[in-house]
């Protein structure tokens, strides 16, 4: 073997010979047709295409190259227009004891299988048996430095937790690019942990979906242009994306929004709804566009939410997220729900505003900028409180959700907000008449998933700690 491959170059030809094959073309000893084989196409690859014997190493693949062979899907989305990947790049399954004495990302397990990967993609397309999957491209992936910087936090605060005896509180969306995936098809499986008695789930070091939609989008032809709004030298100097917005922003806090606006010579409209967002935007010196737009936004599932605080430091209206699939609640399983996904996955910049008068006091009043923070849901609050909404859903769709009219308003039992400190369901649709169909088969005005507006205000005013938020929202549902 080692003569075959004796550069890294020369194991990238040999990988680019598969192009435009189907994975029955390389089946040589019916992988496919054995119902037993777990390790799926990736096994076909090093098999049929490298003949290597198949085994699970906890070295590179090509050990002696130092190269990892990764075999992904993409799949086409906007009517076939582009290409996105369909999942998360998987490289390895994490052993929290290994993680928890190691204090190098150099010598992690994550670096030993990202540091050099020759990644062989293919198409998936649904319904269609695998064995027919074209493979589109093989390439060997270097990371940008500006990248590397931030893998190299993301390992830091994956590390730290585990370090610190807290796995169990680890989310996809503590971090950017890099992440700690759960792992396993039973939601109810736990193992030990570093450092603590608590058990914790199963996870494993992977690069997100959007991360990789971005990278491999570039290989396959379909590169999207987009604006890198922070410099290698910024990551190298502040050491983290919530530090640079903390930065940048740090001139406007407590200035008046008309204050900054003619300071910025800033196109305000208070009629435009997403107005606060974009003078954000400006403030950040990115003029004109979306920031949920931009290539750090994009690969780390960042998402906007402007935040508008009355004087008692509370928003007025709950925060909504997504419209509520109401049969995918009833099949999936709580790791596959959208009520997991969303906040297990996602994290946000919340945009803080606050009104100093009361509209009756001043109709007219004018807000101030009070900051700006990334902020994801803490894993002990997903587990508890959110998952207490999806249980108390499910159950109540179980039974049949009742409906009665009052008036021209008909109410429901669904979960409240008084049912939970937490989040709860409510109608998010343009009228009456914009409706779902319910499992039972009755009709209702679309539903959404919203925060209370009262957990909003926690998250505000505790910044970034992270453990009294949890402790404030456990004593608040005593």
């Amino acid at each position: 073997m080692k003569s075959r491959y004796a550069t890294k170059e020369e194991l990238l030809e040999k990988a680019k010979e598969a192009q435009g094959k189907k994975f029955k073309d390389l089946d040589k000893t019916g992988l496919l047709s054995n119902s037993k084989n777990k390790g799926g196409l990736g096994q076909i690859i090093e098999e049929g295409l490298f003949g290597m014997p198949i085994n699970n190493r906890a070295e590179p693949d090509f050990a002696w190259l130092g190269v990892e062979l990764k075999v992904t899907p993409v799949k086409l989305v906007d009517n076939g227009k582009r290409y996105s990947a369909k999942e998360r790049l998987v490289l390895c399954v994490i052993n929290y004891h290994e993680e928890g004495h190691n204090d190098c990302f150099k010598n992690s397990a994550a670096w030993a299988k990202a540091e050099n990967m020759l990644i062989v993609v293919y198409l998936w397309e649904k319904g269609k048996d695998k064995g027919e999957y074209v493979i589109l491209k093989a390439f060997l992936h270097e990371f940008s430095e500006e990248d590397l910087l931030v893998i190299e936090k993301d390992w830091k605060k994956i590390h730290d937790k585990i370090a610190s005896g807290h796995a169990e509180d680890l989310t996809e969306a503590d971090t950017d690019i890099l992440a700690a995936c759960t792992k396993g098809a039973n939601g109810m499986v736990f193992v030990e942990q570093f450092g603590s008695d608590v058990k914790a789930k199963p996870r494993a070091f992977c690069l997100k979906t959007a991360y990789m939609s971005m990278i491999l989008r570039l290989q396959l032809g379909h590169p999207q242009e987009l604006l890198r709004i922070f410099s290698a030298q910024e990551l190298r100097e502040y050491g983290s994306y919530s530090d640079i917005l903390r930065k940048r922003l740090e001139p406007f806090v407590n200035l008046r929004v008309d204050e900054i606006v003619e300071m910025l010579g800033f196109d305000y409209n208070p009629n435009k709804k997403d107005v606060l967002a974009q003078l954000t935007a400006s403030m950040l010196g990115v003029k004109g566009m979306d920031l949920s737009k931009t290539l750090e936004f994009q690969q780390s599932n960042i998402h906007v939410k402007t935040i508008r605080l009355e004087p008692n430091g509370v928003p007025r209206e709950h925060m909504s997220f997504g419209k509520v699939d109401f049969n995918a609640l009833m099949s999936d399983s709580w790791e596959e729900s959208q009520f997991f996904r969303e906040f297990e996955e996602n994290k946000y910049l919340l945009i803080v505003y606050q009104y100093l008068e009361t509209a009756k006091q001043n109709p007219n009043r004018v807000p101030v900028f009070r900051g700006a923070r990334l902020w994801n849901m803490p894993g002990m609050v997903i587990n508890r409180y959110v998952k207490q909404l999806w249980k108390e859903t499910r159950a109540v769709l179980k039974e049949g959700v009742k409906l009665e009219r009052k008036g021209n308003r008909v109410l429901n039992n669904l979960p409240g907000a008084k049912q939970n400190p937490v989040c709860h369901l409510r109608s998010k649709a343009k009228d009456g008449n914009d409706k779902d169909r319910l499992p039972d088969g009755q009709e209702i005005t679309k539903q959404a998933f919203w925060l209370n507006n009262t957990y909003v205000a926690k998250i505000v005013s505790q910044e970034e700690d992270e453990s009294r938020l949890v402790m404030d929202v456990v004593s608040a549902d005593k």
